[in-house]
């Protein structure tokens, strides 16, 4: 989370967030607190912003960014069975509330987890049939379930992609979340959930930074910070890897389509035609 006395920026991972962040930084100050953390403080006048991205792209930059051996889900998936089971219990005393079958998950995600299948889809960003796997995979509800950011078994699991789960899970008031998302079940249910609890004033879109960050400067009272002036500045933190169009098939495509639905609905994305059948 980036704040200051104007905004407050809640960082989606691999939105451009440590991009949008430093150029929060240069033209306007402000600090980082807790990276990826959720609102935890009064907005009072300050404008909530959040960043998103195309889901297809976000999939294959996570993914990505994995395969440079970056990042927690990487590092968790293809976690040694001690070290996953530390981080389990890690978890764990950070959220009293999953403690319920806290042995029987402790087994299956370390001694039912397979180390040497997420190593293996992670070895190459050039790989587009690695991609898949791994993109199927990681919308196995238990696999969701145990690299998102709240550690309870919850059925919504069974019904959204990880994109949505942790867009909603950020950028929703952080009461209302652990209330009542552990009885959300269904893709409807967690919409009118979002309608109702969202926190953000503002989205900041990865393929519109410039030009979205430019409109949030106009309404914080710094219309001379232009898109222009923000386009000179080059991205940072970017995975290394080929147009996201190339790691799709077409029952890979409508995974996403369908278990992401609730963010291309709500945030106008279309679902690609366009895109490069791969071995």
């Amino acid at each position: 989370m980036f704040i200051n006395d104007q905004i407050i920026y809640l960082q989606l991972q691999k939105t451009g967030c440590t991009h949008i962040a430093q150029l929060l930084t240069e033209y306007l100050g402000g600090t980082s607190v807790r990276k990826h953390g959720r609102l935890q403080c009064e907005a009072a006048d300050r404008t909530v912003i959040g960043s998103i991205r195309d889901p297809w792209d976000w999939y294959v930059s996570l993914w990505a960014y994995g395969c440079m051996g970056q990042g927690a889900i990487q590092n968790r998936l293809t976690a040694g069975r001690g070290q996953l089971a530390l981080q389990t219990l890690r978890n764990a005393v950070r959220h009293p509330a999953s403690w319920a079958g806290l042995p029987g998950r402790l087994f299956r995600q370390t001694f039912g987890h397979d180390t040497s299948f997420w190593r293996r889809v992670y070895a190459d960003a050039s790989d587009a049939g690695a991609f898949r796997e791994w993109l199927y995979a990681i919308h196995v509800p238990r696999i969701q379930n145990m690299v998102f950011e709240d550690p309870r078994p919850m059925p919504l699991h069974r019904a959204v992609g990880l994109y949505t789960a942790r867009i909603i899970y950020l950028y929703s008031d952080p009461a209302a979340w652990e209330a009542e998302a552990h009885a959300i079940s269904d893709q409807s249910g967690l919409a009118a959930f979002y309608r109702a609890n969202s926190v953000l004033d503002r989205t900041i879109r990865t393929e519109s930074i410039a030009a979205d960050l430019g409109t949030v400067m106009a309404d914080v009272g710094r219309p001379e910070i232009t898109e222009t002036m923000l386009e000179q500045h080059s991205k940072s933190n970017a995975s290394k890897r080929a147009d996201f169009k190339h790691y799709y098939d077409r029952d890979a495509i409508a995974l996403v389509a369908n278990r992401d639905r609730l963010v291309i609905d709500t945030f106008g994305y279309i679902v690609p035609t366009d895109f490069i059948e791969t071995v």
